[in-house]
This record gives structure tokens, sequence and C-alpha cells, in this order.
């Protein structure tokens, strides 16, 4: 599942939910991220943590309520304007703490890994 509708990422996903889609694919449904109603093995969202504190601190545990492992590519300090970005969560201000893959200043991959081995 993706969480948004980043074209790159679509190719590693079954189904992926936007609410204002800006371009046609067969993958993507028009819906809300809090309406998640069905478990998913893996979980995508590319800067979807960056909407705010408030946003993120919901947005988490409907997902992890709703997958095993959820995968993000969060920013810490980007280097262009953003419109929507406005939080930019270090690991240690999320709960749970997700496992931490820096790539560079500008971001991070968070997972968090719940599935049972």
């Amino acid at each position: 599942m993706l969480l948004g509708s980043t074209r790159l990422l679509l190719p590693l996903c079954t189904e992926a939910w936007d609410l204002e889609p800006v371009y046609d694919d067969p993958k993507i449904r028009q819906r809300d991220w809090f309406s998640m109603d069905s478990y998913w093995d893996t979980v995508i969202i590319d800067g979807g943590l960056s909407y705010g504190k408030e946003f993120a601190d919901r947005l988490l545990p409907t997902v992890l309520n709703n997958c095993d492992r959820f995968v993000s590519r969060t920013f810490l300090n980007p280097s262009w304007p953003t419109t929507y970005a406005v939080y930019f969560p270090r690991a240690e201000e999320l709960t749970p703490v997700p496992q931490e893959h820096k790539i560079n200043q500008v971001y991070s991959f968070y997972i968090w890994n719940q599935k049972q081995s």
C-alpha cells in the first residue's frame, strides 16, 4: 500500500490512496489515509509525516494498527521551499520510535517493522 501517489513508488505497491491524485493510474484510489480498514503487509509513505506533528501523531497508530511494516521517507531539512511540509520529525520524536536509515542531511528513512519472525 502506498499512501499518496508518488509516481516512482507506484510499481512497488498493489494499491495507492490519495485524496487528490494528480494523474491517472489504475492503482490509485481516492481515499483518506485515516479510513484504513484493511491489513497490509507493507505501507509506504513519501514525505507524509511532514504534514504536521498532530497529523503524524494521528497517522502513526492508524497505519501501525493495519500493517506488518511501515516505511516512511521523512524530510529532516528540505533545501527547497515547501508547500505542505511543516514538521520535520527526528526518529526519537515519534512514538513508537522507528529504526532510522539515514541517507543525508535532507531526508531519512524510518521503518517500523512489527512482524515477528
